[in-house]
């Protein structure tokens, strides 16, 4: 609707002025008469449908209220906020499409956070709005007006129900008499948004594993670690394999538990080959560990009559 009632408003004009005051030139007749653009749009200016210096969102698109009726200001490529009517950028915040500055939130939003209140300012950062002294409603983002109520608004429906978890910047909360209340800090590992609980170490993708080789004759032997530091997922499986140089392949040798397997001595008869460019022989082997969340392996290079071995 306004993008008619704007084009029919710069339409009827464009009419007025082309046809130099006449008597209405095809008014009587569709056209910009009955049903045209003539009754349906501007009207001659006598009504109003909005406030100068207002915008207003359809769909993707910006409007602006311009003498009285609302006019077209420009498409919104990363949507149009609904609270300003005017174009979010890239970050989400709703002030403009131009706006390059970054934005945590959109204006006028609340959130709770360690049991207060907080608003998104103007200029689209967190600020605490109010120190909650009976709780934070989480659904509304506001305080409790007491201990019993659900919000300042005096709602005694229940948000959740017991036993429920979700995800909350960063937080993992459970529904506790009703309301939700942050239960951990899933910080370095994230939240399960289908659990609502902090993420579980086989749940966060494992960090390489620390490996190293050394060389004794015709033997290599491999030992590895797994990284344990915050941010490191546990892996529940580790993969042996050596690399084949006449089929240019890696080939498995042994795969077990990442608990218990933790080394392994290799053959260079077995698994080496002889590299006359390096005019000695070579064995190259790799570790690759994994979890349900993801992979990841390292290699090494062993030259055996150099007698050391080169791990990345």
């Amino acid at each position: 609707m306004k993008k008619f009632l704007g084009l029919a408003a710069f339409a009827a004009m464009f009419f007025v002025i082309g046809c130099g005051g006449s008597d209405g030139g095809n008014s009587s007749s569709g056209g910009y008469g009955n049903g045209g653009y003539g009754d349906g749009g501007y009207s001659g200016g006598s009504s109003s449908e909005c406030s100068s210096g207002d915008y207003e969102c359809d769909g993707n698109e910006s409007y602006y209220c311009s003498g009285g009726f609302w006019t077209y200001n420009e498409y919104c490529s990363y949507g149009c906020s609904s609270l300003t009517g005017r174009c979010k950028n890239s970050s989400g915040s709703g002030s403009s499409s131009s706006d390059e500055s970054s934005s945590e939130c959109e204006y006028g939003d609340y959130k709770c956070e360690d049991g207060d209140s907080y608003k998104c300012s103007a200029v689209g950062t967190w600020k605490l709005n109010k120190t909650c002294s009976y709780g934070c409603d989480y659904s509304t983002g506001k305080c409790n007006s007491s201990s019993s109520s659900g919000s300042d608004s005096g709602s005694s429906q229940n948000e959740c129900d017991y036993g429920e978890y979700r995800c909350s910047y960063g937080y993992s909360q459970k529904c506790s008499n009703g309301k939700w209340v942050d239960d951990r800090a899933c910080q370095g590992v994230g939240c399960n948004n289908e659990t609502g609980k902090c993420k579980t170490a086989d749940e966060i993708k494992p960090c390489p594993p620390k490996l190293s080789g050394s060389v004794s004759g015709n033997l290599v032997k491999l030992s590895w670690s797994y990284p344990t530091s915050s941010g490191c997922g546990t892996p529940t499986t580790a993969t042996l394999k050596y690399r084949d140089n006449d089929y240019d392949t890696w080939v498995e040798i042994k795969s077990a538990s990442a608990s218990s397997f933790t080394s392994y001595t290799l053959s260079v008869s077995d698994y080496g080959y002889y590299r006359e460019s390096a005019e000695q022989w070579i064995l190259q082997a790799g570790v690759l560990v994994e979890n349900e969340a993801d992979s990841i392996g390292v290699s090494c290079w062993c030259f055996i009559d150099d007698g050391y071995c080169s791990c990345t």
